[in-house]
């Protein structure tokens, strides 16, 4: 299938599509480029989620972006770019937000290769809030990741998938002040499936991770194994699960002031801590003819900006109403808690809590608008405060309907 386009522009992205992505099975190869842009507009009063005197502000927001898609009949390049100007009512916290990234794929009979990149630039704003917690700062955050991924089918009934990511993340000036600290995070996994009967699947996953802050202070591997469970009751039921053991080694490196012989000075001291625990995932959803509803939790171990990995229960709830086939109502419920893993490096223990109601309008096939409302609460459970805001806002979405799907 080839996809006529015109102009000048359109036809040297495909030129250089034709050299990076070659077919070597000779067939045509097939292009789309898709634009698309999200402007906006909404009021946060406490942004940056302060116990005290809340820093109220309007948000413009202007995103344009253009994706790419180049696909064979054994290789597929996938790309998009965009760029986010945030603006504020008041000075100091504007940002300059950008985003690049491209998946390569190569797929034979029974296998698929993969190898996706990318690269990062936004504020703490966006990014800490269900991680370190530490939004008291708006501060640039970079990131860096490259992840290769390998499935294939064993037979008709069994499948494996091994991937791996690898990720360099730093923040701008002043981060150590308030708290945050820049670190390279390694991920691998690999999950073999059976499928057991055509409603029934189960499968076996064994993870690692690797975390070491920029300057090495901090190091923590985690280990984990997992035995999951998935049944589809109908085609409007679904239920998932799984449960498992892990363990976490940190390792921490401190200098601390020893007096010796010949007067004091700083030596280095390296503390050790191992830590078990689960992991567990769970997952119903649910379809009815104008109603649908999602409840899911994970416990799962993540990385965390404040030098260290966390345990986070996140519990969710989705429910969505269509009153029209343009018009819907959305409402979203999440609880989410994060814990210090180990007890080496201390940060702040907190529950965030979050109620966010909205509606969603196609006004065309490419244009859609959409109206939010959420609350949000975040308790510091080893402090004695909490901070909570409230955000209202309006976006309009310019989204084209693409083909990128049935390019392969």
């Amino acid at each position: 299938m080839r996809i006529p386009f015109h102009g000048r522009r359109a036809r040297s992205w495909a030129l250089l599509a034709l050299f990076v992505v070659p077919d070597p099975a000779g067939a045509g190869v097939a292009y789309e480029l898709s634009p698309s842009l999200v402007v906006r507009e909404e009021y946060n009063s406490n942004v940056t989620l302060r116990s005290s005197n809340p820093d109220a502000r309007f948000q413009t927001a202007v995103r344009p972006g253009l994706g790419f898609t180049a696909a064979g009949k054994q290789l597929r390049l996938d790309g998009g770019l965009a760029y986010t100007a945030r603006r504020y009512s008041q000075q100091g916290l504007d940002s300059n937000d950008w985003s690049a990234q491209a998946t390569t794929q190569y797929r034979q009979k029974t296998q698929q290769w993969s190898l996706g990149a990318g690269f990062t630039q936004d504020s703490t704003l966006q990014t800490e809030l269900l991680t370190s917690g530490l939004v008291q700062s708006s501060l640039k955050r970079f990131e860096r990741f490259a992840a290769p991924s390998w499935q294939a089918a064993i037979n008709d009934l069994t499948t494996v998938d091994v991937n791996y990511r690898y990720s360099i993340v730093d923040y701008g000036q002043g981060a150590s002040s308030v708290g945050l600290f820049g670190y390279r995070l390694q991920q691998a996994g690999a999950s073999l499936a059976y499928l057991a009967s055509p409603a029934d699947r189960i499968s076996l996953r064994s993870s690692l991770l690797y975390y070491r802050t920029r300057d090495e202070t901090t190091k923590s591997d985690d280990r984990s194994l997992s035995l999951g469970y998935d049944h589809e009751f109908s085609s409007v039921t679904r239920f998932g699960a799984s449960l498992g053991i892990r363990q976490t080694e940190t390792s921490l490196r401190q200098q601390i002031l020893v007096f010796t012989g010949g007067g004091f000075q700083f030596v280095d001291q390296v503390s050790h801590n191992r830590k078990n625990g689960a992991v567990a995932t769970l997952d119903l959803a649910h379809s009815w003819r104008q109603t649908s509803a999602d409840l899911a939790y994970e416990r799962a171990i993540q990385q965390s900006g404040g030098g260290n990995l966390l345990q986070n229960d996140r519990l969710t709830l989705s429910v969505g109403y269509r009153l029209q086939p343009v018009l819907s109502l959305q409402t979203s419920l999440l609880f989410s808690r994060s814990r210090d893993i180990g007890d080496l490096v201390r940060t702040t223990d907190y529950d965030y809590y979050q109620f966010a109601p909205s509606v969603y309008w196609r006004v065309t096939r490419d244009w859609s608008l959409r109206t939010y409302y959420s609350y949000g609460r975040q308790n510091y459970t080893n402090q004695s405060r909490h901070a909570q805001r409230q955000l209202l806002g309006v976006s309009v979405t310019y989204s084209p309907v693409t083909r990128a799907g049935q390019l392969w």
